[in-house]
This record gives structure tokens, C-alpha cells and sequence, in this order.
């Protein structure tokens, strides 16, 4: 009974083999059929690829050609023309009529802006500082110019002694006596006008007050310029800018614009002043803030602190980053809150050892021992 049962199923397996093996040998053809399709569809798109660089190399050939006799052509018409320098120039010459201009860059300090953080009366003895300072510059100037001006009527009442001097490098020094003038002229006209106007003083007045031109940066940092008639530098120009340079008048700062010592660090055991340094008063109230404590000067006289070179506040304004150490809340509105950690952008270095610096977007002050330059 078993024997007949497996023969059975044996059968059964034979049978499903069968047509499993046939299906095989069917999906096997369709699948040959399918390629065949596909290798003529790939044959097709082929020639019709072939077919089409065939067009795009005989136009690219047709304008390769046209486009070689255009370029023979002009160059044909090239050789053709003469060229005068001397003409053209004359011509360009009488053909512009725009007066030349010479830009200037001012100062632009941080007490201008009214949108700085800064309490209105340090903001006031910064201008202070700055119109005292400029108006030390131009007096220099004016000096180096009274000079130039002697030696040049004495060049001329002396032959003998003319012939040592290059007549030229007087003019280049007496221009050059002139721009700067321009420079701390046009700087004092505007920081006046902002000082007049907190004051509410009358204008002052300038001769080039129509010439001002400001921009700004991406980051609204404003650049103000004086633009003034153009006169060259020499009545014959130099052959080399080393000339210029070499003839350039270098003026020594008068000794009471020399930059002081700079003062001990403040004591921990009170706050930090901040702003310019005047003569302290004693706090008889702990709780104010001491840094208004000290009286207001009367303008134009200002502590000897504020009347530091020109120069050595420039040293001040390079750009550089310093790393926080100590943590620092902020306890007014121009201060900043740091953290350990953070890179601040540092602006000014004050002489208080308090720092001005640039954290994510905010300016304000901050404690110079809590940080570390990098």
C-alpha cells in the first residue's frame, strides 16, 4: 500500500517538473525576444546619434568658416588703421570737460554715529578730544607751510643758494603741506558740526562744506570722503612714484601731543572707569556709577590724557580678536555680557584698561584683564 502511494506521488513530481521545465524554456524566449527588441532600439538610437553629430559637425564646420573670414576681415581693417597717440589725446582732451577731483578720506570716529553705544557725555568729551587734536594738526600744517613758502621767496632772492634746492620737490612738499590740511580741515568741519548740534551751537562753517561724499559697508560702518579740485603734485610730474615718496614732509608731533605713560590698571576693589580719564572726584555714593562722577571740562580746554598723537590712536584702531578668560556682566548699556570662550573683534584698547569690541553684531565695553589676544 505504501509502494503505490510514493509511486503516486512520484508521478506527481514528474509532472510538475515537466511543466516548471517548459516554463522555463518559455520565459527564457521571452526574455530573448525582449533583448532582441532592446538591441535594435539601442541600434536605432545609434544612428540617430550618429546621424546628429554628422549635423553638428558640419554646421560647426560652416561656422568655424564664416567665422574665419570675419576675423580676416578684421583683421584686414585692423592693419588698415593708423594710429596718432599725440592726436588722440588732444582729442580726448578737448572732449572732457569733467573737472578732476581729488577724494580725500576724513575721519570717521565712533562719537559720530548716534546709533553707537555711548552716554552723551562721553560721546561729547570724545569730540572734544578730537576737535582739540585736529585743531593741533592743522596749526602744524600751517606751520610746515609758512616755512615752505619762506625758503621758496628766499630761493628766489638768492640764486646762489636756489641752485641746491630742486624747485620741484618745494612745490611736491607745499601740495602735499596742503592735502593734509584738507584732510584734518574737512575731519574738524564735520566732528564740529555734530558737536554744534548736541550743543545746539550755529553751524560752522567750511569752504568745501558742499563736497562731502559718504559710503557705507555691508555692515552700515559709514566712510566719509572730501572731494576737491584736482592739482597735480609737481608742476613736472616724477618719473618714478619713489620721487614722491622721497619728497613727502614728515612733521614731528609737537611735544604736547607726545602719547603719555600709559596709567596703572584699575583696582579690583571698585569699579573700572570708563571713558576718558579726568581728575577722579571721591564717590561718597557706592551704589552711582562712578565713571559720571568726575566734572565735565569746559570746551575747548581738555585733560592732557585726551590730547594723545593722531597716530598713536590709529595703533589703537588695528583690528584684532581677543579670547574672554573671565566671565563680565554687563552692568550698563554700553557695556557687553562675555562669557569664557568668546571671540570678541577688538576696536579700541582704552587707556582705562577697559577694551571696545565686536560680539555677534554688539559693541560696547568690556573689562581688558578679562580677555587674552590672540
Amino acid at each position: 500500500m505504501s509502494l503505490r502511494k510514493a509511486e503516486q506521488e512520484l508521478d506527481k513530481t514528474e509532472k510538475k517538473y515537466h511543466e516548471s521545465t517548459k516554463d522555463v524554456e518559455l520565459a527564457r524566449q521571452s526574455c530573448d525576444a525582449e533583448m532582441c527588441k532592446s538591441c535594435d532600439q539601442m541600434q536605432t538610437m545609434e544612428l540617430d546619434r550618429i546621424n546628429e553629430m554628422e549635423k553638428f559637425i558640419q554646421t560647426y564646420t560652416n561656422s568655424i568658416q564664416k567665422l574665419s573670414e570675419t576675423m580676416n576681415q578684421v583683421t584686414q581693417e585692423l592693419y588698415s588703421i593708423r594710429i596718432t597717440p599725440q592726436d588722440d589725446i588732444i582729442t580726448e582732451g578737448k572732449l572732457n570737460v569733467q573737472t578732476t577731483e581729488t577724494e580725500i578720506l576724513l575721519y570717521d570716529i565712533y562719537a559720530e554715529n548716534d546709533h553707537n553705544a555711548m552716554s552723551q557725555e562721553r560721546r561729547i568729551l570724545s569730540l572734544m578730544h578730537w576737535i582739540q587734536m585736529l585743531k593741533q594738526d592743522i596749526e602744524v600744517q600751517r606751520r610746515s607751510k609758512d616755512g615752505i613758502e619762506n625758503l621758496q621767496g628766499f630761493c628766489k632772492q638768492n640764486e646762489k643758494f636756489s641752485t641746491s634746492v630742486n624747485p620741484s620737490e618745494i612745490f611736491v612738499n607745499r601740495e602735499s603741506v596742503r592735502l593734509l590740511q584738507c584732510l584734518y580741515e574737512g575731519s574738524l568741519y564735520k566732528i564740529e558740526l555734530i558737536y554744534n548740534q548736541i550743543k545746539h551751537l550755529p553751524e560752522p562753517r567750511y569752504e568745501h562744506s558742499q563736497r562731502f561724499a559718504k559710503s557705507y559697508t555691508d555692515k552700515g560702518i559709514p566712510t566719509t570722503f572730501l572731494r576737491i579740485p584736482f592739482q597735480p603734485l609737481s608742476q613736472n610730474p616724477p618719473s618714478t612714484m619713489g620721487y614722491l615718496a622721497r619728497t613727502m614732509p614728515i612733521v614731528a608731533a609737537p611735544a604736547m601731543m607726545q602719547q603719555p605713560a600709559p596709567p596703572p590698571p584699575y583696582s579690583t576693589h571698585k569699579p573700572a572707569p570708563i571713558g576718558w580719564a579726568i581728575n577722579e572726584a571721591p564717590n561718597d555714593h557706592p551704589t552711582q556709577d562712578n565713571r559720571s562722577a568726575a566734572p565735565t571740562p569746559p570746551y575747548p580746554v581738555l585733560p592732557n590724557v585726551m590730547t594723545a598723537s593722531t597716530d598713536s590712536y590709529r595703533q589703537q584702531q588695528a583690528v584684532k580678536h581677543v579670547k574672554v578668560l573671565h566671565a563680565y556682566d554687563a552692568r550698563h548699556d554700553d557695556e557687553l555680557t562675555i562669557r569664557p570662550g568668546d571671540i570678541i573683534v577688538l576696536i579700541e584698547r582704552r587707556s582705562d584698561n577697559w577694551f571696545k569690541g565686536n560680539l555677534h553684531g554688539n559693541i560696547g565695553l568690556f573689562p581688558g584683564n578679562f580677555v587674552q589676544e590672540l
